[in-house]
């Protein structure tokens, strides 16, 4: 009896597994990961460390885009140097880099008028000390830090402390006033007195 032998063509052939459509699977496992908890989707203790790198960043480029500005405008940049520090302080340290050599921190800047009232509020004592800062000289300035002192009958120095304001700078010519409020000071204190203070030399400390 013969037997005929199965050749490959007689053979049936398996059928071609069908390749998914790479939408298809993006789809599903986006569709899977929605029905998934929201503390596995999400850890919300992490920082936003993109934010952060974000923000310095663009902090960086603000400052040297500044550089860039009054490196560029040559002309513009040095003869309206003190308009420009006066609109924006921080533009003064830029200055400083590139070279330009400003009077030292206190030249220039007086305390014309400290004047010290104390009164008696809600059962406590408040001592508050007025003044301005003046600027004689013919260049914007920075506003140093301010010390104020309590002293004695025998002018011996009972506490002191320190203060800064907001203003940045005080213009040629200028003058920026202040006041600073002490509640409850020291009884022993007959008398205030304020000075100026190198901002720099204060960090230090």
């Amino acid at each position: 009896m013969e037997v005929e032998e199965e050749t490959e063509a007689d053979t049936p052939a398996e059928p071609e597994e069908e390749q998914e459509d790479p939408w298809e699977r993006r789809r599903r496992r986006a569709a899977a990961a929605d029905d998934l908890p929201g503390t596995i989707k999400a850890r919300p203790d992490m920082p936003d460390m993109a934010a952060a790198q974000s923000s310095g960043v663009k902090k960086a480029v603000g400052w040297l885009c500044v550089a860039a500005l009054i490196a560029g405008t040559g002309f513009v940049g040095h003869f309206y140097r003190e308009s420009i520090i006066e609109a924006l302080p921080q533009s003064q340290v830029v200055y400083e880099a590139l070279g330009y050599n400003f009077a030292g921190p206190l030249e220039g800047l007086e305390l014309p008028e400290v004047t010290s009232t104390r009164s008696l509020e809600n059962g406590s004592t408040v001592l508050v000390v007025e003044g301005k800062v003046a600027n004689t000289s013919d260049q914007n300035k920075r506003l140093p830090t301010l010390r104020a002192e309590l002293l004695d009958a025998d002018d011996q120095v009972i506490s002191n402390w320190t203060f800064t304001l907001d203003l940045g700078v005080v213009a040629a010519g200028a003058e920026v006033p202040f006041t600073e409020v002490l509640i409850d000071p020291d009884p022993r204190a007959v008398r205030v007195e304020v000075s100026l203070v190198d901002s720099a030399a204060a960090a230090g400390n």
